[in-house]
């Protein structure tokens, strides 16, 4: 500040503001605070306290044990720092490993081939779901781009996708497809940066330089590395007096040997560490050997890794759709707590969903029924009251129960509809039975093994529609099992673009595409207008989809929840996310058989106030509370008046998500007196 004209004359003006100056001077560059590095470990020959001193993490006797010096201090005393990353697709390989091993088939994770041909061809193609580090939108492309032939552009695209040394991607894509001819400042160069295309694409190749060609120690190649990358103008101006002297000692001329210095000080700043990069290659070639060769465990593994993660799962599932996985509905008699792979009906390998992925069914719950299961005579359960009878209700509830039957685990037993309300019925029994049995009260006819069981009692048929099956199924799984509302549109009509391939368009083109949007978010601009921020999914995945004001006023009245629609939208990329930006929309495409859900509504009673402000107050509280559960569902607001009548307001902006954090938000508010949930009724479907 005191550099620039304005400030200075105020500077050396006023005394006050020179002492403020003086003291902000002696501050500067003071920790304020202790922070702990995510995966830094210290590692010492010697006691750790005989070198630096030590505090726990989280001040007096809380927290880890961390060292009081910052990691810079550390690397002068000699100590050596370590990170040690935590990483949840080594768990996805070994779980994938173990599914092999359960299918009779024997993988060395150290004997996976890092060069497999149908895993390179895979990852040429853009096919790079669930593949280490480069699933995503701008890796996919940038992967496409560099069309990976070997290990060696595996491990430089792993550098190539950080954001500083991508910079250099357009080049090393250019000189690797010939379009860009190599050349080479000096012949010895040739050697050190011929497998990255004349590019000193990684950090070890700067240290090389400096070795090789100014008789630099690998340590000192480290120094000057350090120096260019953290742009230390005083340190650099060493090294570079040093490195032009070494090169002429070399035979290079001083000219040749200050280009050279600029040459490496450019890419330096970009350059990646090689060992880092080669360490996440092995993972990389690994995840995309496994997905080119055995899909469908690698998959069952990559969900197993996501229970609990409702948003990634249902990706997952849909990229089964679009690989021809086919994925199995959770099962009573067949499901495990996690996802496993088990042959389909059409002696296909499939994916059987994991019954802890349902909503509601805990990991405990589901391990109590899977021992009960396994503790019975045949290994599975007969009937609804058989199941009842078997299952430790003091670890499982009716909420996981009734959950598990809406997504079909409970079929077996009979219709869902049927099954759901023979629930009660059929808990009371079996606790009664339990019960019996823990005071010795059985029957004469239950003592011993039975010598033959009486047949299941059926259940009556169901009159659920379709439409509620599949919303029981999108509510708690987070995807469509059974069937996908968009099926019987797309048999009569072309698809258009799929959403699994728009990541091959380049930004500013064109989509037209059939899909059902699955959520509407409303924005008010700043100049007090509304645009939304739509979620939209086809059966091979989802995208995002930015309604302007002007776009969404035409169209507003076609956007809310399970809308089949044909939309056009202009391809987009947002802080290197894919999105589409709304053009048109119709929703003509879209028959009676899958018209949307009427929506729920919450209700939220007052009670009487003192006076009208008391109730303009309230409703500000209320407002604000819904604010926080932003969703789908219509807000109604019953409001008592003096005369005994109760006024209902709908809400025309405020939409919100029912749970119980909203109900817990909303009750503890002074003068809300109730609140509940409407669920519509849902006709039949003719036909």
């Amino acid at each position: 500040l005191t550099k620039v004209p304005e400030f200075k004359s105020l500077y050396d003006s006023d005394s006050s503001v020179r002492t403020l100056v003086d003291q902000a001077k002696k501050v500067e560059g003071i920790a304020r605070h202790a922070s702990t590095h995510a995966a830094g470990v210290v590692i010492s020959r010697d006691p750790l306290v005989e070198h630096v001193p030590v505090q726990r993490a989280g001040g007096k006797s809380e927290g880890d044990l961390t060292t009081q010096y910052p990691m810079g201090q550390l690397e002068d005393l000699g100590l050596l720092k370590m990170d040690f990353l935590g990483l949840k697709t080594l768990t996805v390989l070994g779980k994938t490993v173990e599914l092999l091993r359960d299918r009779g088939i024997e993988v060395d994770l150290e004997a996976v081939p890092l060069d497999d041909p149908a895993a390179y061809e895979a990852l040429r193609r853009g096919d790079t779901f669930g593949v280490f580090q480069l699933e995503g939108g701008m890796t996919t492309r940038m992967t496409i781009d560099v069309a990976p032939d070997g290990f060696e552009d595996l491990i430089a695209l792993m550098a190539l996708i950080r954001p500083g040394p991508m910079e250099m991607a357009p080049d090393y894509i250019s000189r690797k497809h010939g379009r860009t001819p190599i050349e080479y400042m000096h012949p010895e160069l040739e050697t050190i940066l011929a497998e990255t295309y004349g590019i000193a694409l990684y950090q070890e190749q700067v240290m090389q330089i400096a070795n090789t060609l100014a008789g630099f120690s690998m340590a000192e190649g480290d120094g000057l590395r350090k120096a260019m990358g953290k742009k230390l103008p005083e340190e650099m101006a060493k090294y570079r007096d040093r490195f032009v002297a070494g090169c002429v000692e070399h035979g290079v001329s001083p000219a040749l040997a200050a280009d050279i210095f600029d040459m490496i000080e450019r890419f330096a700043g970009y350059g990646f560490n090689k060992a880092h990069s080669a360490a996440y290659a092995v993972i990389a070639a690994q995840t995309a050997y496994f997905k080119a060769t055995y899909p469908v465990e690698y998959l069952a593994a990559s969900l197993c890794s996501e229970l609990g993660n409702t948003d990634r799962l249902v990706s997952l599932a849909a990229e089964a759709r679009r690989a021809n996985i086919p994925m199995l509905p959770p099962d009573i008699n067949r499901s495990g707590v996690e996802f496993r792979v088990e042959e389909s009906p059409e002696g296909e390998l499939a994916v059987r969903w994991g019954m802890a992925a349902v909503k509601n069914a805990g990991e405990g719950a589901v391990a109590a029924i899977v021992e009960a299961r396994n503790a019975t005579p045949t290994g599975a359960f007969r009937s609804l009251e058989d199941f009842c009878e078997a299952v430790d209700w003091s670890l499982v509830n009716r909420r996981v129960v009734e959950s598990l039957a809406k997504v079909g685990a409970l079929d077996g037993f009979g219709p869902r509809g049927s099954v759901i309300d023979a629930l009660d019925e059929a808990i009371a029994s079996g606790q009664r039975h339990q019960k019996a049995a823990a005071k010795g009260q059985m029957g004469l006819f239950d003592l011993g093994e039975a010598v033959q069981q009486a047949e299941p009692r059926p259940l009556p048929p169901s009159s659920i529609p379709q439409k509620q099956l599949l919303q029981w199924e999108k509510e708690l799984l987070g995807t469509y099992m059974s069937a996908h509302p968009l099926q019987q549109v797309l048999s009569t009509r072309r698809p258009g673009t799929s959403v699994i391939h728009l990541v091959d368009r380049a930004p500013g083109q064109m989509a037209k595409m059939i899909v059902m949007v699955t959520s509407v978010r409303r924005v008010t601009t700043k100049s007090n207008k509304t645009m939304a921020i739509l979620e939209v999914e086809d059966l091979t995945g989802s995208v995002e989809v930015v309604a302007f004001p002007d776009t969404y006023e035409r169209l507003s009245s076609l956007l809310y929840p399970d809308a089949i629609v044909e939309l056009t939208g202009k391809i987009d990329l947002r802080n290197e996310r894919l999105q589409l930006v709304l053009e048109d929309l119709t929703d003509e495409i879209a028959q009676a058989p899958v018209a949307a859900i009427p929506a729920k509504t919450i209700h939220i009673m007052l009670g009487s106030a003192d006076d009208h402000w008391s109730d303009v107050r309230l409703m500000n509280d209320v407002d604000t509370a819904l604010r926080a559960f932003e969703g789908d569902e219509e807000v109604v607001i019953h409001v008592p008046q003096d005369d005994g009548r109760v006024v209902q307001l709908r809400s025309r902006s405020r939409k919100v998500h029912w749970c119980s954090e909203l109900v817990d938000a909303l009750t503890a508010l002074p003068g809300v007196v109730g609140v509940r949930l409407e669920e519509p009724r849902v006709p039949a479907l003719a036909g």
